[in-house]
């Protein structure tokens, strides 16, 4: 979406390039992950605690409870939750 809103369409495609370069394999979110989510943005969400995640970290929170992951992030958002990462 970031790619999309810059003012060159070449971004955009750069993206799409770089995304089938590296074999990225998008897949659909499933019904587990989105009420993971769910409960990510009731417990964290923006307005809601000092973590406040937006939409796109909800999933991210999903992804990595319910694979065990650590998450890869800078500033404080997901410090304030419950998961594990790197800063």
């Amino acid at each position: 979406m970031v790619a999309d809103r810059h003012a060159n369409p070449a971004k955009a495609a750069a993206l799409d390039d770089l995304v089938q370069l590296l074999g990225i394999d998008l897949r659909p979110v499933t019904a587990s992950q989105a009420v993971i989510a769910r409960q990510a943005y009731q417990t964290y969400g923006k307005g809601r605690h000092p973590a406040g995640l937006n939409f796109g970290d909800c999933f991210a929170y999903a992804l990595a409870k319910l694979n065990g992951g650590k998450l890869l992030f800078k500033g404080e958002d997901f410090a304030k939750t419950d998961l594990v990462g790197y800063r």
